[in-house]
């Protein structure tokens, strides 16, 4: 790493920017996962059913939805992973005396790597429809859901992706470019 060697434990001020960028990719990518992550709306006989005024559970497809990635499992261990990876890249400027067997900034850059994994897996499952969960239907079985609801990602989705690419590239620059010790020199 480059950069001076902290006066005492904590001294900030020796902390590259690149690893400020870190820490703001994802922080970025935690605040864009409570917006529009997932998207759901109704698909086939249940828009007809809508459009003639539907009744009962039925009704409730009838109007889109979306929610934060925080619904199912994947999304937020991703996004736990990437606050873990702007974490232990951080280390060596609080704990100046942090012996690490390994370079810190790749143990980063797997977990980085682990959190665009995860978002990645949430492309491809997606959480049932929480608004239908809330209300207790659960009439809907597995099949029947699948016909009725079209599952999607918002503009939150792929904002938390775009930043955590960006994280895994910064530390990927890093470790590349920096062939030095795991703590600040």
């Amino acid at each position: 790493m480059t950069g001076r060697m902290p006066r005492y434990a904590g001294d900030l001020r020796a902390v590259p920017p690149v690893i400020w960028a870190v820490l703001a990719l994802a922080a970025g990518a935690v605040v864009a996962s409570c917006f529009d992550f997932f998207t759901y709306s109704a698909r086939g006989p249940v828009v007809r059913e809508c459009a003639a005024g539907a009744t009962g559970p039925d009704a409730l497809l009838c109007h889109s939805d979306s929610s934060a990635a925080w619904h199912g499992l994947l999304a937020p261990l991703g996004l736990m992973l990437a606050v873990v990876a702007a974490g232990v890249v951080l280390l060596p400027y609080v704990v100046p005396t942090l012996r690490a067997p390994v370079r810190i900034e790749v143990v980063a850059l797997v977990c980085a790597g682990a959190a665009v994994g995860f978002v990645l897996l949430a492309l491809v499952v997606v959480p049932d429809w929480p608004m239908l969960q809330d209300m207790g239907v659960t009439s809907y079985s597995d099949r029947l859901y699948d016909r009725a609801v079209e599952n999607g990602h918002g503009a939150g989705y792929w904002v938390v992706l775009g930043l955590l690419i960006g994280q895994v590239g910064l530390l990927g620059w890093r470790v590349r470019g920096d062939k030095s010790s795991s703590r600040p020199v």
